[in-house]
């Protein structure tokens, strides 16, 4: 045996078998036949008597044939010439002693011969005796017919003993064997003869149908691990290439999938339609009424954009409330804007989002970008779909615009010198500027006050909101003077409006957490509010809870020193946050802003309606004006009316204006069964976008959502 146990020929186990059988029988038979001479030469000589007598017959006989004397000499040599026959000696009884005897020349010397005699008659008619030495042991001839005789019976022996082996080895042992080899095959490749490996059956009690049925459950337990890891593998694709909760494709399949149409269509020359859909004002829906409703909001709009969309157009989700859709037969413009109107409309449909019959509105904002006029890789398609998402969103969600070459620099970009340098300018040649709009007292249709919101006209880039220059101004470190340049410009809007004698109601300027808590803040807006002669409740400062709950010590003091310069304090987005009411009773608002999305769900949610007619209940018993804000349809007026709700802010009563040389307010008169007139569309807007600007494609829809712009 070789070293390590290994079977140092490399034979089948059927030629091994075979090889040992034939082995086993012929072994001892060869043996015999070589020990048989020796076995031959040590038997008794009687054994051979009988031969040597046949022979001394044999050769009496034939001397008395012979006719003369002189044939005597010939025939002793034939005699001698015999095999076994090692010396002759005759005595005819003339002579005393008789003659020597004559010895052939084949036999050894010094043996110690076995001699038989008998009378013969020579052929001078005298009488004789005729002496006859022979080999102790068998004679060579009875030895030749009994090593044939042997031969016969060993090649019977092994013929007749390897059949009978083999039919019993293959029964018993080759054919189970073959067996166990099958189930060893299913084993080490279980997909091609799982089956058969495992229907195998084993009933004999011996070792080998032990090993057997070890082998036909371990087959079976296999075959199990095997179905178990390909759904494991099934499931961890899906995993991997499926979103979990709307099993829509995700980034990674989807990609996959548009590089397949990408060759498709750079083989037809056709063109392609990528399109970045981004719900709108979703994690305001998602914080109001838990993530559970989250999820089966977006799990019925990812159904809506399976069903709206055609057949060959692919939907995707790339994360949280972000979706792609890709249009591989995009021919026209005019098929792509039917399509994201179609999608904008079935997501602004109303969706039930509870066991309660909640139900909640929400709007989409898309950017499309085509293949291959706006790119061909997918990253670079689908970063100029999300630009020109972005675009379409700072002119009002429920929108669509196509990708332009511009739309980068409408994107918050990181801050990098370039930057820097850009929003330093901003201040230097004041591109800053405030819109403007109003709070509507709906008993009267009259303006009690405005909302002052800072863009940035950019000259290349167009108006920006605050999203997309805040971190670059805080990062460039000049936040404060951004800030200041608020305060200033709203204090300036309340003089100039005051000297016209048309003062539309106090003015509220958002102010960041940072803002809020720098240093120079306060000191900043004591010197706007003299320079420009603003009196006590013609300013408010509008902050978050965030803002107010977090570090409240600090907060308080700078609460009082608001309250000392006669500004009013504005609670903005309340209710969407964990505002504790002894905390709220301690800061002593002098309003408070109802959370849009209360104002979304009221009509279709009676959670949300008794929670903005407690929320209104409970500031008008500490004596605060109560805002709602998001206001965008009649219904949504007429039940905050009817909820003791009258001051509304909101795109119903108009859209964010630059201030012009007078306000446009207040609005006209109206009772409350009349409604609103349509509010225009504000020339001031359009005319402080960038040069060469193209109107994105807007929603039809008149309940489409639209953004508080801060």
């Amino acid at each position: 045996m070789a070293k390590g146990g290994k079977w140092p020929i490399k034979w089948s186990l059927r030629a091994t078998v075979i090889s040992i059988i034939v082995a086993g029988v012929l072994a001892p038979a060869v043996f015999l036949m070589v020990m048989e001479p020796k076995l031959g030469s040590a038997t008794d000589p009687a054994l051979g008597a009988p031969y040597r007598h046949d022979i001394l017959n044999q050769a009496a006989g034939s001397l008395e044939k012979l006719s003369s004397q002189d044939a005597l000499e010939p025939w002793l040599q034939k005699l001698l010439a015999h095999p076994d026959v090692c010396a002759v000696e005759l005595d005819h009884g003339l002579s005393r002693p008789p003659g020597p005897a004559r010895y052939a020349t084949h036999c050894a010397s010094g043996l110690s011969l076995y001699w038989a005699e008998i009378a013969v008659t020579l052929p001078s008619a005298t009488p004789a005796t005729l002496r006859v030495g022979f080999e102790p042991g068998l004679p060579t001839a009875l030895i030749q017919e009994r090593r044939w005789a042997m031969w016969r019976l060993v090649g019977l022996q092994l013929a007749l003993g390897t059949l009978a082996m083999l039919a019993v080895m293959g029964v018993l042992l080759l054919g189970p064997l073959r067996r166990l080899k099958v189930q060893a095959m299913a084993l080490a490749a279980p997909g091609r003869n799982a089956e058969e490996a495992t229907s195998l059956r084993w009933t004999r009690a011996d070792e080998i149908g032990e090993v057997g049925q070890q082998l036909t459950q371990a087959s079976g337990r296999i075959a199990d691990l095997v179905g178990e890891l390909e759904n494991s593998n099934i499931e961890l694709r899906r995993l991997a290439m499926y979103d979990q909760l709307t099993g829509l494709p995700n980034r990674r399949l989807f990609k996959e999938l548009y590089d397949h149409a990408q060759a498709v269509a750079r083989r037809s020359r056709g063109t392609m339609a990528l399109m970045f859909i981004d719900l709108d004002r979703f994690k305001q829906i998602n914080d109001a009424h838990g993530h559970a409703a989250g999820d089966v909001l977006l799990l019925c709009i990812s159904q809506r954009l399976r069903d709206t969309a055609r057949e060959s157009d692919i939907i995707g989700r790339l994360s949280g409330d972000e979706f792609v859709a890709l249009l591989p037969q995009a021919q026209n413009f005019e098929a792509i804007a039917h399509t994201a109107l179609r999608l904008i409309h079935a997501i602004e449909e109303p969706v039930v989002i509870d066991a309660a019959g909640t139900k909640v509105r929400i709007s989409a904002t898309i950017g499309v970008a085509r293949f291959p006029r706006d790119g061909e890789d997918f990253d670079d398609l689908l970063r100029h779909a999300d630009q020109a998402m972005y675009r379409a969103k700072t002119l009002g969600r429920g929108r669509y615009a196509l990708y332009r070459d511009g739309d980068v620099q409408a994107m918050p970009a990181p801050v990098t010198e370039e930057a820097d340098v850009e929003i330093q300018h901003a201040l230097t040649r004041q591109e800053l500027m405030m819109f403007y709009h109003p709070v509507v007292d709906t008993r009267s249709g009259q303006s009690v006050g405005t909302e002052a919101l800072m863009r940035w006209r950019h000259p290349h880039r167009g108006v920006l909101t605050p999203s997309q220059f805040i971190r670059r101004a805080e990062e460039a470190g000049v936040l404060h003077q951004v800030a200041a340049r608020a305060i200033e410009l709203a204090c300036a809007q309340v003089a100039a409006w005051k000297g016209q004698g048309r003062f539309p109601g106090s003015i509220a300027v958002n102010v960041s957490d940072a803002q809020f808590r720098h240093e120079e803040w306060l000191d900043m807006l004591r010197v706007a509010l003299k320079q420009h002669r603003v009196e006590p409740g013609e300013l408010e400062v509008e902050l978050t809870e965030a803002t107010l709950m977090s570090d409240p010590e600090n907060t308080d003091q700078r609460v009082r020193a608001l309250r000392d310069m006669g500004v009013g304090l504005v609670i903005d987005d309340f209710g969407s946050g964990m505002f504790s009411l002894t905390r709220l009773m301690s800061l002593q608002p002098h309003r408070i802003k109802l959370d849009p999305s209360f104002v979304q769900t009221m009509e279709t949610s009676e959670a949300s309606r008794k929670m903005v007619a407690t929320m209104v209940r409970m500031a008008r018993g500490m004596g605060w004006e109560v805002i709602a804000e998001g206001v965008e349809a009649t219904s949504q007026r007429d039940m905050l009316g009817r909820l003791g709700c009258p001051l509304q802010q909101g795109y119903l009563f108009g859209e964010p204006q630059a201030a012009l040389k007078e306000p446009p307010w207040p609005l006209p008169t109206w009772s409350l069964g009349g409604g609103l007139p349509a509010a225009p569309k504000v020339a001031a807007n359009a005319a402080m976008l960038a040069p060469g600007y193209i109107e994105p494609g807007s929603s039809t829809n008149p309940s489409r959502r639209r953004p508080k712009a801060h």
